[in-house]
């Protein structure tokens, strides 16, 4: 074992034995991280929800417009259709009865859903499909690294050495709880540190008077001890962002787990921790059976566990918007599976494959991504699992591209030469840093996003110029020309055109930007 492997294996036990217990929540900090995960040109957070255990998509975000296919599916647990929270936004697309925080912020435009979210051959074990969300990979790759450890490896290539430092004073991640996730492990390392409290002091110190023995134990004695002394200065870190911010200011948490997460993280974040991406957790998602209560289905375990994310979430942005640092953090919610679309005879489900993946936060644009899943099987019944309409990591990729702006190189290397999809999730010009960057990043030829897609009737087309003469039109699959959208010449910046269906028919079509030097291309789908 070299001295660096060593090192990252002491901190993680180390870091086991101190904190042991508690909730899960991490943090990825410091003002090097901030160069590391964004370039230099965003202090941008990310928050991770993880909902353990396989959440029910189809119960947590219901399609409406299926919902005779759901009838003859899974009755004994279908939330009844006058109890379904329905969006202004989409007819056929509605919310749990539980999850009134997360229908809020749809409805505001804070909350984000992107429809089908898998892999090719998806595994059903808890354990593989955890590790595979957790390090991007495809199902017949075993990688022992993060998606999130990979990208910290190219720009800290020596942690831990020389951590702390006094420019590193933060802990590289930080994760509330007794292991750290491998979302977080580096090539040799892992970029997590484990703890449990925000405001406990911990006597580590004490006990070092004598010497080391002069040997190889003693020389990995001296690491572990050293690894401790770093603890303790970490730990006053966390001590000191959560004393400058000593409450909360949201009176909406709910009680659990997941609102204490969330509170500590809205602290820690308005204390001045450099951190750049927390992950907080909420277990029991595993419903086999009694996912719901026999005499009313909008009530039971799933019931519960969603009223608990959607309370936690909701209070969590509302604290962002009080303490006025909302327009840095966005967050993502997670699962490792969905459910199935059938349910099993004890009033639950059984593990499936596709699923919503959710996100939050005011600098979204607040929309769903892909459509509500088919549930009709060929043969006239309905299939057994959710259809997977987009690779999961087209998410991962869209957060890095433009929350932590990221470059191609650096997001080649994250995902193993791998492209991805890329998903306009965020608003023009929602990257913070430089005034002068950002003037100059909305003056760039760019055709933003397409929403809501699938179109209704009427969908926006949002692009960015550097002026002049700006043409959009709309082809369809054989390119021939059906509409021409906007021929004018316009003033640097952003710009809007709405885009009327009219006699347009039910398919996929391209909408095409041309300037003087530049032309792009995205794909519109058509209700």
């Amino acid at each position: 074992m070299d001295r660096r492997q060593f090192i990252g294996n002491s901190i993680k036990a180390c870091a086991a034995t101190a904190f042991a217990g508690g909730v899960s929540q991490k943090a990825f900090a410091n003002s090097q991280l901030l160069q590391a995960i964004a370039g230099s040109c965003t202090d941008n957070i990310l928050v991770l929800v993880q909902l353990s255990g396989g959440n029910d998509g189809l119960n947590t975000i219901i399609p409406l417009d299926q919902y005779s296919l759901l009838s003859s599916a899974r009755s004994n647990i279908l939330i009844p259709e006058n109890k379904v929270l329905g969006t202004t936004k989409y007819n056929g697309t509605g919310f749990h009865p539980s999850t009134t925080g997360m229908w809020e912020l749809f409805e505001s435009n804070k909350f984000s859903i992107v429809q089908g979210c898998s892999y090719n051959n998806p595994d059903l074990s808890h354990f593989r499909a955890t590790d595979i969300l957790m390090s991007g990979s495809d199902s017949n790759e075993f990688l022992k690294t993060g998606w999130l450890g990979r990208n910290l490896d190219q720009i800290h290539p020596d942690f831990p050495e020389g951590y702390p430092s006094e420019v590193n004073t933060d802990p590289v991640a930080v994760q509330m709880g007794s292991t750290t996730a491998l979302a977080l492990e580096g090539e040799l390392s892992s970029f997590g540190l484990a703890v449990t409290s925000i405001s406990r002091d911990y006597a580590l110190l004490s006990g070092f008077g004598d010497t080391a023995p002069d040997s190889r134990a003693g020389c990995e004695l001296e690491y572990i001890r050293k690894v401790a002394v770093d603890t303790d200065s970490y730990n006053a870190r966390l001590r000191a962002a959560a004393a400058n911010q000593p409450k909360n200011l949201s009176t909406k948490y709910g009680s659990g787990s997941l609102s204490s997460q969330l509170k500590n993280v809205a602290r820690l974040i308005k204390g001045g921790l450099q951190t750049r991406v927390y992950v907080v957790s909420l277990f029991g998602f595993d419903h086999h059976a009694n996912q719901t209560d026999s005499g009313d289905t909008t009530t039971g375990s799933h019931a519960s566990l969603l009223k608990i994310v959607s309370e936690a979430v909701c209070a969590f942005q509302d604290d962002l918007e009080l303490m006025e640092v909302n327009k840095r953090v966005t967050g993502l919610i997670f699962s490792e599976f969905g459910r199935r679309v059938t349910s099993n005879g004890s009033n639950g489900t059984d593990h499936g494959t596709a699923m919503p993946l959710m996100l939050f936060g005011s600098e979204l644009i607040g929309d769903m991504y892909g459509t509500n899943p088919n549930l009709a099987a060929s043969n006239g019944g309905v299939v057994s699992n959710v259809p997977m309409q987009r690779d999961y990591r087209d998410v991962y990729y869209s957060i890095l591209k433009d929350w932590f702006c990221l470059s191609e190189a650096q997001l080649s290397n994250v995902f193993g030469g791998k492209h991805y999809e890329y998903i306009e999730l965020f608003k023009p010009g929602s990257i913070t840093g430089n005034s002068d960057d950002k003037h100059e990043r909305e003056r760039t030829n760019k055709l933003s996003s397409i929403y809501p897609q699938p179109m209704d009737t009427r969908t926006t087309i949002r692009f960015n110029t550097s002026g002049g003469l700006v043409l959009v039109e709309v082809f369809d699959l054989l390119g021939i020309k059906v509409a021409t959208v906007l021929n004018t010449k316009v003033s640097p910046g952003v710009h809007e055109v709405g885009f009327e269906k009219n006699n347009l028919k039910s398919g996929t079509y391209y909408v095409k930007m041309t300037t003087d030097n530049f032309i792009e291309t995205k794909k519109l789908v058509v209700k």
